[in-house]
């Protein structure tokens, strides 16, 4: 452990490079602070290396340290990695990071939302990573993103407010059930799957009958999720018959969650 700290501050850019991988294959928290330190190093693959092991490792005493690197230096390569789909990895693990009582990170968050030299996608991500505080004072300002931002605020707004699972959403996204985009559509039943309220469940039953095969499957798991077994007939019938393979493979599972197989059984056999 020693020496490989020692060789996060060589010289040479590829002993960092191995080092930083080698402290992530290891996964011991003490590497976090030498990590955190090479955050802003000169070299991206070094940069990416650092974050990657930082992620792999999971502490959540990173999260304040690696947030302040980021958003320290908004143009880095970091970003653009995070931004794409391919980061999709590093993102969760960020998310992963998050405690909803870390006070530090969220202040942090929020403030960074005030920044002018954020683009909408690095916006995006600090929206999400304030959902996982699930701090409540920005719910007004997350609530009025569904209206009135754009669509990549708009599914992250959205996300948030799930994790979040404040109530007074409830309305705006059930707005968005009707939304033209099916990512948006998804994102917006997901999240009042996870705020529970029951005002959610017919609404999200009417989306059992969508064109989208994405759109029925976040509903059926959403139904499953939410516990309501008015939805338990409608499921068995995509059960049998949805031409979707993922939305037959998601009514079996939500199912399964609402009632015992032996119960099911019976169902089945007086229909």
């Amino acid at each position: 452990m020693e020496q490989l700290l020692e060789q996060l501050k060589n010289t040479d850019e590829t002993i960092r490079y191995d080092a930083a991988q080698q402290l992530g294959k290891d996964g011991d928290a003490r590497a976090v602070d030498g990590l955190v330190n090479i955050l802003n190093d000169e070299n991206p693959k070094v940069k990416y290396a650092a974050l990657s092991s930082l992620v792999k490792i999971g502490s959540t005493t990173a999260a304040t340290p690696t947030i302040s690197a980021l958003l320290e230096d908004t143009d880095s390569r970091l970003w653009k990695l995070l931004t794409l789909d391919i980061g999709m990895r590093l993102r969760n693990g960020l998310f992963d990071m998050i405690e909803p009582t870390n006070a530090e990170v969220t202040d942090m968050l929020i403030a960074a939302l005030d920044r002018d030299d954020l683009t909408d996608h690095q916006r995006a991500l600090v929206i999400r990573l304030i959902g996982r505080t699930q701090d409540t004072r920005m719910t007004e300002t997350f609530i009025d993103m569904l209206v009135l931002g754009n669509e990549t605020l708009q599914g992250a707004a959205a996300e948030a407010l799930g994790h979040i699972g404040d109530p007074r959403a409830v309305d705006e996204l059930l707005d968005l059930l009707n939304d033209v985009s099916s990512a948006i559509r998804e994102i917006a039943i997901n999240a009042l799957a996870q705020i529970g309220d029951e005002r959610a469940v017919e609404p999200i039953m009417f989306l059992l009958e969508n064109h989208d095969e994405w759109t029925r499957r976040a509903a059926v798991l959403a139904l499953g999720e939410m516990g309501d077994r008015r939805a338990v007939r409608k499921l068995m019938r995509m059960l049998r018959e949805d031409e979707a393979k993922e939305v037959r493979k998601a009514a079996d599972e939500a199912l399964n969650r609402l009632i015992p197989r032996d119960e099911r059984d019976n169902l089945t056999s007086g229909e």
